[in-house]
């Protein structure tokens, strides 16, 4: 099994950053997002900040992913490219600028809070873009006996949200991709439907015929889009979590009954638990 894009983190000051238990950052975290943000461009500010030694040891193994992963981490494109260039890596930035690594970091988290329309989060490709390329995700996935799927039970709910890779896979792979080959439509919608369907043995779905359930998509392939990832707050105690939605489906339909359109819950129950 392997999901069909890059594997990695989302970073920003809103959910998880390597700066997060530093002292001088904790004076200030919990400000509103603009005042913090002015407070963490202060030049006197950021050397404290960037020069405190990691405060949780638990923390250490993540803020030396992100080090590490440099050459594979992006501020997000204005074109919302869903395969980033590795000349625009923070890495280069690094080389560029004569910056230090939690320097560039920390500067591009900045840059981040400032671009409109909620895309303020560093995407840290730590997996499957080694290369810069979706070129070997693509041969995995086109594999006899692989299947495109991917998630961690709702674990790491601040830095990941894997609920986009569907979308991913008809906005990118299908339709977009200019830095390799597509993949077929047909193909797509068997690797997202009918494949994990026989997996794990739900054979009432996974393809339209008579006699199953009638759980579809209907999609407008010309319309589907990912949208920038968000931070809510509807945990228990008001903890965040991130979500990402999408354009593009029309309607989506569970055991004949409609469950949305255009995105809206109507409303409508169909469904239930399905034990092993």
């Amino acid at each position: 099994m392997t999901i069909n894009r890059p594997g990695g983190l989302l970073l920003s000051w809103e959910t998880f950053h390597p700066f997060v238990d530093r002292p001088s950052y904790l004076e200030i975290a919990g400000l509103p997002p603009d005042r913090r943000l002015a407070a963490l461009r202060d030049p006197s500010r950021r050397a404290r900040i960037v020069g405190e030694p990691v405060a949780t040891p638990m923390f250490q193994h993540a803020v030396d992913i992100v080090v590490s992963s440099l050459g594979s981490t992006f501020l997000p494109a204005e074109d919302a490219s869903l395969e980033p260039d590795p000349a625009t890596s923070l890495a280069r930035r690094m080389q560029a600028e004569g910056l230090s690594p939690q320097e560039v970091v920390y500067d591009a988290l900045c840059d981040a809070a400032e671009r409109p329309g909620g895309s303020g989060f560093l995407h840290v490709f730590m997996g499957n873009y080694a290369e810069g390329s979706l070129d070997a995700v693509r041969d995995m996935i086109c594999r006899p006996g692989t299947l495109v799927g991917g998630g961690d039970g709702g674990a790491h709910v601040t830095v990941i949200c894997d609920a986009s890779y569907p979308t991913f896979m008809l906005q990118h792979r299908v339709r977009d991709r200019v830095r390799g080959e597509r993949i077929p439509v047909e193909t797509a919608i068997r690797m997202l439907t009918r494949d994990p369907a026989e997996l794990y043995g739900f054979r009432d779905r996974g393809v339209v015929a008579k006699g199953l359930r009638a759980d579809l998509n209907v999609i407008d392939l010309d319309r589907i889009a990912l949208e920038s990832p968000r931070v809510v707050h509807d945990l228990p105690t008001g903890a965040p979590r991130l979500l990402q939605g999408s354009r593009g489906y029309v309607a989506t339909i569970v055991a004949g009954q409609v469950t949305s359109r255009e995105g809206v819950d109507t409303g409508a129950r169909p469904g239930g638990l399905v034990r092993g």
